[in-house]
């Protein structure tokens, strides 16, 4: 159980070193995608204690820009799941409109 937020900051960054580690053909039985799950379980239980994400207030959901999805062309091959979107690329919110310039 971690109790302090050193606990918590050590075991942050031990799962970002475990995660380049670590890949979905591992054998479950691997000591390091062992450390890394039990890792993450303490770290999700520390943040779900400490920094609770209660129900969303009326004036946050209005804060959210409206937009009409229908103004935006959306590549079918992004919706279908075709295409992966590397995650520096999904930094902004509108990584997902194709655009005329798009080489995709």
């Amino acid at each position: 159980m971690i109790t302090r937020k050193e606990q918590y900051d050590w075991a942050i960054k031990r799962v970002e070193e475990l995660l380049p580690m670590v890949s979905d053909d591992m054998p479950l039985d691997n000591p390091k995608l062992i450390e890394l799950e039990l890792l993450s379980n303490l770290v999700s239980d520390y943040e779900e204690a400490n920094y609770p994400i209660g129900p969303a207030k009326k004036n946050d959901v209005q804060d959210f820009p409206k937009i009409d999805v229908q103004d935006y062309p959306v590549d079918k091959d992004i919706l279908a799941g075709t295409i992966v979107i590397p995650a520096a690329a999904r930094t902004s919110p509108a990584w997902f409109i194709s655009s005329p310039d798009s080489t995709t």
